[in-house]
């Protein structure tokens, strides 16, 4: 089974840079926003990481992760912001984000990221 990312941010050209990036290695989805992503994640079982912005209107990034992890913890997150904070970061990782990344992101550190997401899912056989 290929396993799918999800990307979820408001910035839709970011959003779609993103996509069409990683789309070359993964299948991707989109979500402008925390509750389009809760949709996206009900209506398709194979998307196993999700790369989102932490600030976004309606549900942000620690929400997101929050519902996520109530519904369905074989998802890993990966943050990216352009709001860096130790204490943000920190605090992503304590509420059991995979990873904090900053804006730009380093698309060969995110791809990686993303595959060390997957092994880790697929080592404990979720």
């Amino acid at each position: 089974m290929q396993y799918s990312v999800l990307i979820v941010e408001d910035e839709k050209i970011v959003r779609e840079g993103l996509a069409r990036a990683l789309s070359r290695t993964y299948k991707t989805y989109q979500a402008s926003n925390g509750n389009e992503a809760m949709d996206m994640i009900s209506a398709n079982s194979d998307i196993r990481v999700i790369v989102s912005d932490m600030k976004m209107p309606e549900v942000d990034g620690f929400e997101l992760l929050g519902k996520i992890r109530e519904s369905n913890k074989k998802i890993d997150v990966i943050f990216v912001t352009a709001f860096f904070s130790v204490e943000a970061a920190v605090d992503a990782m304590k509420r059991g984000a995979f990873d904090y990344m900053t804006k730009p992101v380093d698309l060969n550190k995110l791809k990686t990221t993303i595959n060390n997401a997957i092994e880790q899912n697929s080592v404990h056989g979720t």
